[in-house]
């Protein structure tokens, strides 16, 4: 499972991944997640956050959390691309009453 989600991080080039579970990690999934090594941020040099961490449930209820450079700069994190809206009109929410109305009368 860790050596899935590090092929993901590959594919998507993503510096840090984070395997959430509801049961406690095995032996090997800590030991492929420690593998992985860590990312250290071009904007906070210095700073090392590991690649792969795995939380449990119980853990982020617990209130803990992930590792990741919270204070790097915006371009550490790739933005979604903006959608435009569609422009048009909303039917109204009445407006299939007044068909079905029509349709009575004919």
């Amino acid at each position: 499972m860790i050596a899935t989600l590090k092929g993901d991080m590959e594919r998507e080039d993503a510096a840090v991944g984070i395997f959430i579970t509801l049961e406690h990690p095995t032996e090997p999934m800590r030991q492929e997640a420690i593998v992985a090594g860590f990312y250290e941020p071009e904007t906070l040099p210095g700073n090392q956050y590991p690649k792969v961490q795995i939380l449990t449930i119980e853990q982020l209820l617990n209130g803990d959390q992930p590792e990741y450079p919270r204070f790097a700069a915006p371009q550490t994190f790739r933005r979604a691309p903006r959608r435009k809206r569609q422009q048009g009109v909303q039917p109204s929410l009445q407006q299939p009453a007044t068909m079905n109305q029509e349709q009575e009368s004919d």
